[in-house]
């Protein structure tokens, strides 16, 4: 994790692949809520997770390395971030993650035989094609965690710390057209 962690240091002094108001919360922030309990409880250990926007690999690549039985699929159609994420696997030799350098619609269109159990994202504004598509991705009983406020209506939530503002939301599939209302 810490290795993970220099990766993207050196690459937001490079290029920026997380905001430079970021930077000093990247060990406090970025990396403790994607090593929440809170979401590592809700994943199953060997369970299939698409990581939706994965950026600079939050919370896609400690999810990989917390849970090595899953796999771990990281949607992100930036290709300077892409290709950020691909470095990242080779180098922490984390065979078990595929990276998708394309849109979660793309990703829908191209592999209509993949899914997987649950979904997770981190910062997304999610748009009706990606609902549209992350149903066609996800297993019948699949799920998505999404972070977010620790009140968003009937969608349970799981705080990401104590005391924190930000929670660990499950989203069932009757829900996911509200996803579009999220901040």
């Amino acid at each position: 994790m810490i290795r993970f962690g220099e990766l993207v240091d050196e690459a937001s002094r490079r290029f920026n692949i997380i905001a430079a108001g970021d930077r000093e919360r990247l060990w406090t922030r970025h990396l403790q809520e994607s090593m929440s309990p809170a979401l590592i409880q809700a994943l199953h250990p060997t369970t299939s997770v698409l990581d939706v926007g994965s950026g600079a690999g939050f919370p896609g690549i400690p999810v990989a390395i917390l849970c090595p039985d899953s796999k771990v699929a990281l949607v992100e159609p930036r290709a300077k971030k892409a290709a950020f994420l691909e470095k990242v696997v080779l180098t922490l030799g984390l065979n078990h993650v595929r990276v998708f350098p394309e849109t979660l619609e793309t990703v829908a269109r191209q592999n209509p035989e993949s899914h997987w159990d649950q979904a997770i994202s981190r910062g997304i504004r999610w748009t009706p094609k990606m609902v549209q598509a992350l149903t066609r991705l996800l297993t019948t009983e699949g799920s998505l965690l999404r972070f977010g406020p620790l009140s968003e209506g009937d969608v349970r939530v799981v705080p990401v710390a104590p005391g924190s503002e930000r929670g660990i939301q499950t989203w069932r599939r009757e829900n996911w057209a509200d996803l579009t209302k999220c901040r």
